[in-house]
């Protein structure tokens, strides 16, 4: 449905008249779904928003009619199919939900994920009316739209338990066997006495107050997400993925009220296997309302489970109104291939939801830590990157920096301003 299509990037058309887009001579293809993706060149008149030496934008295959020209493509197919995650649905009803694990998926997915290749397609369609009618594309629909990065903290630990113990040493030494089979000698060492360090050392992770001061150096705030599971009856896997602190103590929940009078938004980061069942998600959403002692309305899933089938149709359910847990687990980037808040997908249904909308997440802080193992500089690039590209779309997406990595355990936390200044030097305030 073109119209559905123009609705969700309403933004970029905010004036004029629409049947400029709407009736473009797009093909139309009734090719049967497959998972392969090729590369259309653009016209010499939109050479700027593609990508590469050829300057090209991504598209699934069978959204291509005939040959690879770009007049012979099916464009509001492959924007559908793309921001509803088509491709990743149908791996999905054969091998179960990936959870947000990136290595699940076949490699042919990547080049899908590099790009918001949907917001291109989107600005491609806005440039070809502009370039049929020969008036500015300013003229015909307004200004292109203002981008815009929103942070987010998933606070999972207060205080080192003995679950974070465990899991971040498997990290670190996962790092050290990849330092030694690199024959990285220094860093594996590096790693093996922070490894000492972590392990037999006790920590408060009460970092709420150093971010939230950054934050206002630069004239931001952020969504905090905070678990409200119940910590009873636990299953081994529960203890060992779950946070658990009490979200109604009440010096947290104290600073829970803090956040929220600074201008802060409180949300739910459910726990590790409340991502497919409302019933589990409203005990929990009910234990964050306590705390915070109004309503919430946002959420990001715990460890990013999330299934494509279950997750929203389940938080739409609960009442949320908006959930940031498109992404993965391991690398920054697009997995939607889309930087857009959108409705959710209610793909049971074949449907996109009244209430619940989605803002994909494109960075996380262990992306370029705990995953890679690179040079600051190199973290730099990834960041700006990442910013360069929502800048470019004018999309809207969110990062996540855990607000424990800011302790001198990590030492992340000049990564996080580098990033805000990226968003204040763009204007992605």
């Amino acid at each position: 449905d073109k119209n559905l299509v123009l609705r969700i990037f309403n933004k970029y058309f905010l004036y004029g008249d629409k049947n400029f887009i709407l009736n473009l001579p797009v093909k139309k293809s009734n090719l049967p779904h497959s998972n392969q993706t090729v590369f259309v060149k653009l016209p010499g008149w939109a050479k700027d928003l593609g990508t590469g030496s050829s300057s090209s934008i991504l598209v699934p295959k069978h959204c291509v009619v005939e040959n690879d020209d770009w007049k012979n493509v099916d464009w509001w197919r492959a924007i559908f199919e793309m921001i509803t995650c088509k491709s990743e649905y149908e791996y999905e009803k054969t091998n179960g939900p990936i959870h947000s694990y990136a290595y699940k998926l076949p490699k042919s997915f990547n080049t899908q994920f590099k790009f918001a290749w949907a917001n291109r397609i989107i600005l491609f369609l806005r440039r070809w009316a502009s370039f049929i009618q020969n008036i500015s594309e300013e003229k015909l629909f307004g200004a292109k739209p203002k981008g815009k990065i929103y942070l987010t903290h998933d606070v999972d630990y207060i205080s080192k338990t003995f679950a974070l113990r465990f899991k971040r040493s498997v990290f670190i030494v996962f790092n050290i066997l990849r330092s030694l089979f690199k024959f990285k000698i220094s860093l594996a060492v590096k790693d093996f006495f922070k490894l000492g360090n972590f392990f037999f050392t006790s920590k408060q992770y009460w970092c709420f107050d150093t971010i939230s001061n950054l934050e206002k150096k630069y004239q931001m705030t952020s969504f905090w997400n905070f678990y409200g599971g119940e910590n009873s009856k636990k299953t081994f896997t529960e203890l060992i993925f779950d946070p658990s602190y009490d979200v109604n103590d009440k010096n947290l929940s104290n600073q829970i009220r803090k956040l929220t009078a600074d201008g802060h938004t409180i949300g739910l980061h459910q726990a590790f296997n409340s991502w497919k069942d409302k019933t589990p998600m409203e005990i929990e959403k009910k234990n964050v309302e306590k705390s915070l002692g109004e309503k919430i309305k946002v959420c990001r899933q715990h460890w990013l489970r999330f299934s494509l089938t279950h997750t929203w149709k389940a938080q739409e359910q609960t009442g949320f109104e908006l959930d940031t847990t498109l992404g993965f687990n391991e690398i920054p980037g697009f997995r939607n291939s889309a930087a857009l808040k959108m409705p959710a997908w209610i793909v049971s249904e074949k449907r996109f939801s009244d209430t619940l909308n989605v803002l994909p997440m494109i960075l996380m802080d262990s992306h370029i830590f705990d995953y890679k193992q690179l040079k600051k500089s190199d973290r730099e690039k990834i960041i700006d990157e990442i910013l360069d590209e929502i800048q470019f779309v004018r999309g809207e997406a969110t990062v996540v920096w855990h607000q424990r990595v800011f302790d001198n355990d990590y030492n992340w936390g000049n990564e996080y301003q580098y990033l805000l200044k990226g968003i204040q030097v763009r204007g992605l305030q």
